[in-house]
């Protein structure tokens, strides 16, 4: 007895699932697309001192560190591998930008050095952001204490942890573009063997009930 076409076509399902999965997973880690977001003055002030230094401290901010402790901060930050960039201003969230870690996306973004960004606000705010290198983890966000000591605990962290040779640039939960279609092709992967399991049963069940009644006529 020949099996009908469509009956067959149900091996199909698992092949849309995996090429679904992947789709999702390569969407999920692409990079958004959004409305441009025009930097402010206050952002570009900060990229264009980070642009010839590892720190830019803003007016609103000149006396929170002395400039013995912005040359420390500026000699180390250079010297971390991968190199750390430091803003040191007062917190705002009226200035062009979100939150904090939009600030030092855009300042990255507008600097264009590779390295970590940090982005220190009022009292123990922070933000950072990886641009062109990934830290192989994530950095401590402790403020607390004096502000050199914390700035220069932060990028001695940095410098000790080193960049991620596996990471993408563009990582995103399942680590850039390609680890992302992979993890496509293992779900679909899976979804196609839990199909299998479910059709080779169906088929067992069906045969045998079609001998059963065979067999009783």
């Amino acid at each position: 007895m020949r099996r009908s076409p469509a009956r067959w076509a149900w091996l199909l399902v698992p092949v849309a699932i995996a090429v679904l999965a992947s789709i999702l997973a390569w969407r999920a880690n692409a990079p958004a697309v959004s409305e441009a977001v025009v930097p402010g003055d206050r952002v570009r002030a900060a990229a264009e001192g980070l642009a010839t230094s590892n720190l830019w401290v803003a007016d609103d901010a000149a006396g929170r560190l002395t400039p013995e402790q912005q040359d420390d901060i500026a000699a180390a930050a250079a010297a971390a591998d991968p190199e750390v960039f430091v803003v040191v201003w007062t917190s705002s969230y009226a200035a062009g930008y979100r939150s904090p870690f939009d600030a030092a996306d855009q300042i990255a973004t507008l600097t264009g050095r590779p390295g970590q960004y940090l982005v220190v606000g009022s009292g123990t705010d922070m933000a950072d952001e990886s641009f062109g290198v990934q830290v192989a983890c994530c950095a401590s966000s402790d403020m607390t204490g004096r502000l050199d000591k914390a700035i220069l605990r932060y990028v001695a962290e940095v410098d000790s942890l080193g960049p991620d040779p596996d990471s993408s640039t563009t990582s995103g939960y399942w680590g850039g573009p390609v680890s992302s279609t992979m993890a496509g092709v293992l779900f679909g992967a899976l979804a196609f063997g839990g199909f299998m399991i479910v059709f080779g049963i169906v088929v067992l069940v069906v045969n045998g009930r079609s001998r059963r009644l065979s067999t009783k006529d």
